[in-house]
């Protein structure tokens, strides 16, 4: 039978920690909550996960860890996150070319890498994203937009022509199946004779189910 534990603070290794409990005294689908002055965190013990330490999203016992993580929970309405550019990013042509996000508008599950730009399943199940890209032409010329899953296209959410001196923009919805530790990323591509700026991108999404 699996055992509950509680805390109130996620590291640090001292008394009140979740990352204070021994591993030694672990066992898998052990569960916990913790409640600091500001967040619930509810989490479930991997015996064998071995995932990298990621607060809030993942977290190793300071004592005895082997391969035992304390997973964060998520529930179908969980992992919500949108990240965003709202300043050009110059796109060179013919190139497949990853969107830099510079805001994160919500995250409240942690899922979103800012500094990398991506989302980072914490859990494996199925996912839903939403994504928009606009991008400044002169002539016209064929855009592309794509979700990469782990460096490699999945999903070609647009292929079209933008207007000439003009500005396309397209939007796109994919649910997609992922593992634990998968992750995605919005690439853009054109095929003019010179770079042009994306002006404008949003990706955003949330779990659906296990």
């Amino acid at each position: 039978m699996a055992d509950f534990f509680g805390a109130i603070s996620l590291t640090g290794g001292a008394a009140g920690a979740l990352d204070a409990i021994n591993g030694a005294d672990l066992s898998d689908k052990d569960g916990a909550v913790v409640i600091t002055p500001t967040e619930i965190y509810h989490y479930t013990l991997d015996a064998d996960s071995g995932a990298a330490e990621d607060p809030p999203r993942v977290i190793a016992p300071d004592t005895n860890p082997g391969d035992k993580r304390w997973l964060l929970r998520r529930d179908s309405a969980g992992a919500v996150f949108d990240g965003s550019r709202g300043a050009n990013q110059s796109i060179p042509q013919s190139t497949w070319t990853k969107i830099t996000f510079t805001a994160e508008n919500f995250d409240d599950d942690g899922v979103f890498n800012l500094a990398d730009s991506k989302f980072i399943a914490s859990t494996a199940g199925k996912y839903a994203f939403s994504f928009t890209a606009s991008m400044e032409t002169t002539t016209s010329v064929r855009v592309l937009m794509a979700l990469y899953k782990n460096g490699v296209e999945i999903f070609r959410g647009a292929d079209g022509a933008s207007t000439s001196g003009g500005y396309w923009t397209e939007s796109a919805f994919a649910i997609l199946s992922l593992a634990q530790n998968d992750y995605i990323e919005l690439y853009i591509y054109h095929a003019a004779s010179a770079a042009k700026n994306c002006t404008y991108a949003d990706l955003c999404g949330f779990k659906v189910s296990n």
